[in-house]
C-alpha cells in the first residue's frame, strides 16, 4: 500500500481478522445495514435471479438477501478470505461477466473504497440491463460528536489536529456519484441512528470489534496518549450527552440505489420536444 491511495486496505484486513472471531457481538449496525437493504429491494416486487454481494464482511448481507423469497441465488464476496464468502474480490476490482447479475448489493463497505467510481461503474457493468445496484454505507454524519471533540482536545493538548478519521460520502453527493457512474432512476435515503455509551472508551471498544478504526494511509502512527481521550470525554459530556450522563453517537445510514440502464424504463423528453413553454405557464 502506499500514499497514492486513501485507504490501507491492508490495515482494514488486520483490523478485521483480529476482529472476525467476535465480531457477532459487534455487529448490530451492519444487521441494521443490511435489513434497510432488503426492505428496499422487497419495495420493488421484483424478481431476482442471480445475486452477488460485494465487501460482505461475515456474509451478513448475503445471508439476510438469502432469506428475501424473490432472490433465487445469492453469491458473496469480500476482499479478503473468510469462511463465510463464497469468493474473493476487491469492491474496485469485480470480476464479474458484463450483464451477468440482476442485482449487485453492498453492505457497510463503500466508506473504506479507495476508488469509489471505478467500483459504481463496474458494478453497472456487471449488471444486466434493469438489473438493480444498491448500496448501504455510513455517512458523513456518523460519529460526528466523536469527531468534534477528538479534534477540539487535540487542538487544545497540541496545536493541531492529525488524521484521525477517515473522510466520508454525504447524502448529498450519493445521487451525484450514481449518475456519475452512468445509473438510471437513481435513489438515495438516509437514516439516522443513535447509541448512547457511558464513556469514551466504551465507544473507542465498540468500534474495535466493528473493526471500524482508523484506515486512513497518512495516520499519524504514534500511539495517541490517555490524556487525549480523558479531555476528548470531557467537551464530549459537556456538548452531546442525556440528561443520564450517557455520551450521543450518531450513525447515518445512507443507502443509495440505481439500475442498469433498459430501454423499458422511463426515458426523459428530447430537448425541444415540449408542447407548451415554460413562459406561457409561468404568465
Amino acid at each position: 500500500m502506499t500514499d497514492t491511495f486513501l485507504f490501507d486496505r491492508k490495515r482494514l484486513k488486520s483490523l478485521q481478522q483480529k476482529a472476525v472471531a467476535r465480531y457477532g457481538q459487534y455487529d448490530f449496525l451492519q444487521q441494521q445495514a443490511a435489513l434497510s437493504v432488503v426492505d428496499q429491494i422487497a419495495d420493488l416486487q421484483t424478481f431476482f435471479p442471480l445475486a452477488a454481494t460485494v465487501g460482505d464482511y461475515h456474509a451478513i448481507l448475503a445471508t439476510t438477501l438469502q432469506q428475501h423469497n424473490r432472490i433465487e441465488t445469492v453469491y458473496s464476496s469480500h476482499f479478503w478470505q473468510q469462511q463465510k464468502t463464497d469468493f474473493v474480490c476487491a469492491e474496485d476490482f469485480l470480476p464479474f461477466a458484463p450483464q451477468s447479475l440482476d442485482l449487485l448489493a453492498s453492505c457497510g463497505s463503500l466508506q473504506s473504497v479507495n476508488d469509489v467510481v471505478g467500483h459504481l461503474i463496474q458494478a453497472r457493468q456487471a449488471l444486466r440491463p434493469d438489473g438493480l445496484y444498491i448500496c448501504a454505507f455510513w455517512g458523513g454524519e456518523t460519529l460526528k460528536e466523536l469527531k468534534e471533540c477528538l479534534h477540539a482536545a487535540e487542538i487544545e493538548l497540541n496545536g493541531g489536529v492529525s488524521p484521525r478519521f477517515s473522510p466520508s460520502i454525504f447524502v448529498k453527493d450519493a445521487g451525484m456519484l450514481l449518475q456519475r457512474a452512468g445509473f438510471a432512476l437513481p435513489v438515495v435515503t438516509q437514516e439516522t441512528l443513535t447509541i448512547t455509551y457511558p464513556d469514551i472508551f466504551a465507544l473507542i471498544k465498540d468500534l474495535r470489534g466493528m473493526a471500524a478504526t482508523n484506515i486512513v494511509t497518512q495516520q499519524n502512527k504514534k500511539i495517541p496518549p490517555k490524556a487525549l481521550f480523558l479531555r476528548a470525554e470531557q467537551l464530549y459530556k459537556e456538548r452531546y450527552s442525556t440528561p443520564e450522563n450517557r455520551l450521543i453517537a450518531t450513525a447515518e445510514l445512507i443507502v443509495m440505489a440505481g439500475f442498469a440502464p433498459a430501454s423499458t424504463q422511463q426515458q426523459p423528453l428530447k430537448r425541444g420536444s415540449a408542447k407548451v413553454s415554460l413562459g406561457d405557464v409561468l404568465q
